[in-house]
């Protein structure tokens, strides 16, 4: 039956071969068309789902610069409420020093007021001079004079006094008018930072709904951002290490060679204890030894040997990394991101963001130990302060080389513009050795 089946099948061949080869062709071009069609399909949504991440990406980005905002706006209405608490004290002050002032110039004017009466109704009576002249001694009349010289330049004193509480009166008036002026501008400065912010918590809240919806990306996105910061992390880690050793084997090497110079030295005593010296002997042993000695000078590190107490003397009072107007945007430490999700990030430095075109400058004077380039941070600066370690990522060019000596202020590259976005953002770090500390302690204005 079986080999019946197979002549019919091959005689069929035989006779339709072009049918039996049209239907062959169609097939495979059948196959490879919808191959294609697949593999559009499949670029068309690995495309889409880039996109995706990329707009997630930038939605993160941008919701940590108005995050940035609204820390600078609650900042500047604690700034300006403390302002305008002080101005109202002020204000207060002076009110009520004003009242003081005005009572004593009632009363001056009151007592003032009664001296003058009282003069009036003695020189109705008689005059000054028939007041002198209808004394009934010589000593009188002197006595009678000596009150109306007094009485006069009493009652000019108490006019200039008067002049003067009401020349410090009209001061204070006019301080108070400034400062109801200051006040007023505060307080509208003040309402304009509390509609800054609250339009800036509108747009975040916004920003966090959206991202909420594209949880999926924005985890990837997030844990893409954390294993870039532990890969830095290590390489930083490694990096400092490797130098460790380098100058661990530096400095064995060194006294390695200080002690071959001392045995060598000896030996040389050694074997001229045993013979007369001549004087022209000692003078070149003498040269010799200076020769000596100054070799050990100069074989010190360039870099000053207590730099990193100098650098931790700066605590708090180092320059900002960047040449331009700047912000925090990613704090040191773990930033939580609870409220869209539950990815953490450790932050071992802080994120500033500046303006395009800024370029990232030296915090302390140092040597540029190394360059590196990162995936997510493009070059990476170490600058070396003794025991001490600055980091700066993010640059999209360098203006130094390693082994570099670098000055405080220097500028050491241009920071990197996000093109999708259009954020110019800088990654630093503050280490001693290897422990991270917060650049916030550290940096002057932070």
């Amino acid at each position: 039956m079986r080999h019946l089946l197979f002549l019919v099948i091959s005689l069929i061949l035989c006779l339709y071969p072009s049918e039996a080869d049209g239907l062959s062709r169609r097939t495979q071009q059948g196959v490879r068309k919808e191959r294609n069609k697949v593999a559009k399909q499949a670029a068309g949504t690995r495309k889409k789902i880039e996109n995706n991440v990329a707009e997630t990406r930038k939605e993160l980005r941008r919701l940590q610069s108005i995050e940035a905002d609204i820390n600078s706006h609650d900042k500047q209405i604690a700034a300006l409420s403390n302002k305008a608490d002080s101005i109202k004290r002020q204000k207060f002050i002076l009110q009520d020093s004003i009242r003081k002032k005005e009572d004593k110039i009632g009363k001056l004017k009151k007592s003032f007021g009664e001296s003058l009466v009282a003069l009036r109704k003695q020189r109705q009576q008689s005059s000054a001079t028939s007041f002198i002249f209808s004394s009934s001694s010589f000593s009188q009349a002197k006595a009678r004079m000596r009150y109306l010289k007094e009485l006069q330049a009493s009652n000019l004193e108490k006019t200039q006094e008067i002049n003067r509480e009401k020349d410090d009166l009209e001061q204070k008036h006019v301080r108070l008018d400034s400062l109801e002026k200051k006040l007023d501008g505060t307080l509208i400065a003040l309402r304009d930072a509390r509609t800054e912010a609250s339009r800036s918590r509108e747009s975040a809240n916004a920003v966090v709904k959206s991202l909420k919806r594209q949880s999926s990306n924005l985890n990837k996105v997030l844990s893409e951002q954390q294993s870039q910061l532990r890969r830095l992390d290590r390489e930083l880690d490694r990096i400092i290490e490797e130098e460790a050793r380098q100058a661990a084997l530096e400095a064995k090497r060194k006294a390695e060679e200080e002690a071959r110079r001392k045995r060598e030295a000896e030996a040389r005593k050694a074997a001229e204890s045993g013979s007369q010296k001549t004087e022209e002997n000692k003078k070149e042993t003498s040269t010799e030894n200076k020769k000596t000695n100054t070799h050990k000078d100069t074989s010190a590190s360039k870099e000053p040997a207590n730099i990193h107490k100098d650098f931790a003397k700066s605590k708090g009072s180092l320059r900002l990394p960047v040449d331009g107007a700047s912000r925090v945007v990613s704090n040191f430490g773990l930033n939580n991101h609870s409220e869209y999700s539950k990815v953490k990030i450790q932050n071992n430095g802080i994120d500033i963001e500046t303006t395009a075109g800024a370029k990232a400058v030296a915090v302390y004077p140092g040597t540029v130990s190394m360059v590196i380039v990162m995936e997510g941070f493009g070059n990476v600066v170490l600058l070396r302060h003794g025991e001490y370690l600055t980091v700066y990522a993010g640059l999209k060019s360098l203006d130094v080389r390693k082994g570099e000596t670098v000055q405080a202020g220097q500028k050491l590259g241009l920071i990197g513009t996000d093109e999708s976005d259009g954020l110019t953002r800088l990654h630093f770090e503050i280490r001693h050795e290897k422990e991270k500390l917060d650049p916030a302690d550290w940096l002057k204005g932070l």
